[in-house]
């Protein structure tokens, strides 16, 4: 028998219970079908009431309660981030909580510190999230998740203690993720919001500017965190730089920071807490509208919504090392003395931490173009009297074949298209530095996005590596349709269609057509990059253009065909011959009688060398295009000339964050 089950029929309770009637009473049995019931989280409690029978049989009854439902879940008080992003950061951190899942305890703690984790990174330290439940109906609770932000914490100053090396402008300098507020750009960067697992990775780069200068040592303590107003913090610095050694002292204004301590529920504490009762007939709307106005007056008797924190860095800098002996072992490879040619430090040097593991990383890609895979070369550092004795510990392994190279995420490109550009082929010793130049290439494609590094997968029982390239199309047909006025061309209707990935085969196609009141443009371009499956292009373009103007009219057609090859991994050779009559037609006695037709019969050689990452939207490298076009003489026609040009685009970063800068050249 079961009773006390509301929720959860009778029927569900016993198709899940393995225990049958008329069955042997087995007291180990009941226990274990206990234990299994109350894993199916479908119960707040159960009990086992066994009651034997004169005829010595057991009768079994189930006492539970059902665990209630969640009716609504409602987040109030929050205004540094939206619920949408609060609802991606919980199923990010399986802490889901929806409507008609059961109650679970666990779960609203959890999801409590993922909302105050949120917070901290926004700069509210001392938010608070408690969730609340109360009664909406029978077997029902409404989940009202009540955040108090606090006041936004800002770093006004960073001041380091105990350094010598190098002074705190260049040691604020290295952080990269922790910056002071500044007035102007402040507003716009979460940078001078204080987290202390921000600071953390930070002090890192701190440890490896004083590494690559020889203190192996160094050490950085603990950041003290103050508030206070700028007089005190004044003497509290006069003194501080007074102090021989840093020393983190506690005072009655430091403020100590626990990022873990966002549970706001007690572990003996019920997560149902009594809510004050709601207005009768209150509608969802005017609910959740209550609960903004509360939170509201909370925020506000709170106090000041921002408030500045001070970070004092005690450095002990320690000793400078200077580069002692250095062994290497393990290598069969590369003998010793081509190991240390790569390597740019010797004995007497200033120690450099920086340099030693530039030139570990050159090793191993060094390894990589020839298919050693899984090398691994691990410095050990023995130091005393103020020299570091250097080892290079070398593992080998084995070599390694391509066995198969695939792509992933190309849903309309075509796998050839994208495997023509990789410079490894399958059944080709491995080469991580050709993988790198082939996604390199890829990448210029512009129309198929790599993600990230390639997945390699080594089987060390047949000396194979398996690769994937990830990706996404990066489509990249336009089509255009419009229209207008202008003096020119008067009223006029135009439109177009171009792609460097026609069907999915990367080949280059475009199609433009214009009419109007005084003129019309038609053209049409098709170019194969591989034709016939070699790395050359092959090509043609046709094109005819009218226009009318005051007394005569200008009719041009013509067509080119292109031919090229690539020369290198990023240079290549193009020829291409045009044709091109153009005739004037008088419309008027004032420009005579008698059309007039010119041929242009020409060659055009160009030499580009290209290096952009992306052919759209390029963020660094250079292009180069040099050309000279021939007219006339034995190529016929009425026009004879010889046309030179120049023309170069540089690439590099900007000032800013995704701001980047173009420097152009052109001459002829």
């Amino acid at each position: 028998m079961v009773d006390g089950n509301a929720r959860v029929s009778d029927a569900a309770f016993f198709s899940n219970l393995k225990l049958k009637s008329d069955a042997p009473y087995d007291e180990e049995e009941v226990r274990r079908e206990f234990r299994r019931m109350w894993e199916l989280d479908l119960f707040d409690d159960i009990a086992v009431e066994s009651r034997r029978r004169p005829d010595g049989k057991v009768d079994l009854i189930f006492h539970v309660r059902d665990r209630p439902l969640i009716g609504s879940v409602v987040y109030s008080g929050m205004k540094a981030v939206t619920e949408t992003t609060i609802l991606e950061r919980l199923q990010q951190g399986k802490a889901e909580v929806r409507r008609g899942q059961p109650v679970d305890f666990t779960t609203l703690r959890h999801a409590e510190s993922l909302i105050g984790h949120m917070l901290a990174e926004k700069g509210y330290l001392d938010a608070r999230v408690r969730a609340r439940l109360g009664p909406v109906a029978q077997g029902q609770r409404d989940v009202t998740f009540e955040i108090r932000e606090g006041a936004k914490t800002k770093i006004k100053e960073i001041d380091f203690v105990g350094n010598t090396v190098y002074n705190d402008h260049e040691l604020r300098k290295t952080l990269k993720l922790t910056k002071q507020a500044f007035w102007l750009t402040s507003w716009a960067s979460s940078k001078p919001l204080y987290h202390p697992a921000k600071f953390d990775q930070d002090a890192e780069s701190i440890r490896t500017a004083y590494r690559s200068r020889g203190y192996l040592d160094i050490v950085i303590q603990p950041e003290v965190v103050e508030i206070a107003s700028t007089e005190a913090r004044k003497k509290s610095k006069d003194k501080g730089k007074d102090a021989k050694a840093p020393e983190a002292k506690p005072g009655p204004e430091r403020v100590a920071f626990d990022p873990m301590a966002f549970e706001n529920l007690e572990e003996d504490e019920p997560a149902e807490v009594a809510a004050p009762p709601p207005p009768p007939g209150e509608t969802e709307k005017e609910k959740k509208k209550r609960l903004e106005k509360e939170a509201k007056a909370r925020q506000q008797a709170a106090g000041p919504k921002k408030r500045w924190v001070y970070l004092t860095v005690p450095i002990v800098e320690g000793r400078p090392y200077k580069l002692g002996s250095v062994e290497v072992t393990g290598n069969t490879v590369f003998s010793k003395r081509e190991v240390m040619a790569r390597f740019p430090l010797r004995s007497g040097m200033t120690y450099n931490d920086g340099l030693v593991k530039a030139a570990t990383k050159r090793m191993e890609d060094d390894y990589g173009e020839r298919g050693y895979f899984y090398v691994s070369i691990d410095p050990q550092v023995s130091k005393h009297d103020g020299v570091a004795d250097l080892s290079l510990d070398i593992t080998e392994d084995r070599k390694y074949f391509v066995d198969r190279i695939s792509f992933a995420g190309n849903n309309s490109t075509r796998d050839s298209v994208l495997r023509r550009e990789m410079r490894l082929q399958e059944q080709q010793l491995f080469n991580v530095k050709l993988m790198r130049l082939g996604v390199r290439k890829i990448s210029q494609l512009g129309y198929w996005q790599v993600e990230g590094d390639p997945t390699v997968t080594p089987e060390q029982e047949t000396g194979q590596v398996q690769i994937q390239v990830q990706g996404t199309e990066a489509s990249r047909n336009e089509i255009q349709v419009g229209g207008g006025v202008s003096g020119l061309d008067g009223g006029f209707f135009q439109g177009s269609y171009s792609t460097r990935n026609f069907l999915g085969r990367g080949e280059v196609f475009s199609a433009f057509l214009q009419t109007g009141q005084r003129g019309s443009r038609y053209a049409l371009n098709f170019t194969e990059p591989w034709f016939l499956g070699r790395p050359w292009s092959l090509g043609f373009s046709l094109f005819r253009r009218q226009a009318v103007y005051t007394g005569y009219r200008r009719d041009g057609q013509g067509g080119s065909v292109n031919f090229g090859r690539l020369l290198g991994n990023f240079s290549r050779f193009d020829v291409a011959y045009t044709l091109e009559d153009v005739t004037f037609v008088p419309t008027s006695a004032a420009f005579g009688t008698q059309s007039t037709t010119s041929t242009t019969s020409s060659v055009l050689t160009l030499y580009t060398f290209d290096t952009r990452n992306n052919f759209f939207r390029p963020t660094h490298g250079v292009r180069s295009q040099s050309s000279v076009e021939y007219a006339g003489g034995f190529l016929g026609g009425d026009n004879d000339f010889v046309k030179f040009r120049q023309d170069v685009t540089l690439y590099l970063p900007g000032f800013a964050r995704r701001h980047y800068v173009a420097l152009n050249m052109s001459a002829g």
